[in-house]
């Protein structure tokens, strides 16, 4: 069966390595059929589980960093909040979806790109005279500048706030800051035991990473960092656990700037 212990993801000027202590197989069933049910699990299953989840978008949300940072032509943050208390997830979710079909629409635009996050917080909006939750959508898109009142009257449910960020530290700045409330947001659902939402949503037509799987029994993580000595950025370490808390795997990563012969080369040659 396929197997690999070294897992190289390029995001164009930096790279991340990652080597499993045992070797990941391919091709293995993962359906929600074999997995343990959440709701059979003791206090300490499922808390090992929520940390696991909560890891995972860690992860998840890093990698959304570096995503978005290789699409340059993301030049606009965008949040949108209802001038409702909407409580409800599926129906706020519904209204964002919709919304997007109404700018592309208005912007004829068949490759607007966007990674959205929400949050559910009280709500800050000066133009409406709100109390209690609300839901917040804050998304990068690629739209250029749009006339509040135009976007406002796209969105038909509240606030909108849009700023340029034509940049690289602006863009920075912005995906930092979506980042920030999402992650806060993760942690108050998965405390709250909450299950079955998205807290990340991307267009299908964003420049994405390229991964290149190895197996090679002999590699460690101080090959890679001695072959990216002059490049490094950071280095780590991580465990993998089943619900009962036992180790699954070891996980040693290290990200570097790619040179230009392209990084760790003499590795996977």
């Amino acid at each position: 069966m396929p197997q690999y212990n070294l897992k190289i993801t390029s995001y164009g000027s930096k790279e991340k390595s990652t080597v499993h202590s045992h070797p990941i197989q391919t091709g293995i069933n993962t359906s929600a059929e074999t997995r343990a049910n959440y709701s059979t699990f003791d206090a300490e299953q499922k808390a090992i589980s929520d940390e696991k989840r909560l890891n995972r978008y860690k992860r998840i949300l890093s990698e959304l960093r570096e995503i978005a940072m290789m699409n340059t032509d993301l030049d606009s943050s965008v949040t949108l909040t209802f001038a409702e208390n909407m409580t409800d997830y599926d129906m706020a979710l519904k209204e964002f979806q919709l919304f997007i079909k109404r700018l592309r629409y208005y912007l004829d635009k068949d490759d607007l790109k966007y990674i959205c996050t929400w949050e559910y917080q009280e709500s800050r909006s000066r133009k409406y005279d709100i109390k209690g939750k609300v839901y917040h959508f804050h998304f990068l898109t690629n739209t250029g500048f749009i006339a509040h009142n135009d976007l406002e009257k796209l969105w038909r449910n509240g606030f909108v706030w849009i700023d340029r960020i034509g940049t690289e530290n602006k863009r920075l700045n912005a995906i930092n800051y979506n980042i920030k409330y999402v992650t806060k947001e993760i942690i108050r659902q998965i405390g709250q035991g909450c299950r079955g939402k998205r807290f990340v949503f991307t267009s299908n037509n964003l420049n994405r990473p390229t991964v290149t799987t190895v197996y090679d029994p002999c590699i460690t993580i101080e090959d890679v960092i001695y072959e990216n000595m002059e490049n490094m950025i950071v280095d780590g370490n991580y465990k993998q656990k089943d619900e009962n808390g036992n180790i699954l795997n070891s996980v040693d990563y290290a990200i570097y700037k790619k040179n230009e012969k392209g990084a760790i080369s003499i590795l996977v040659d």
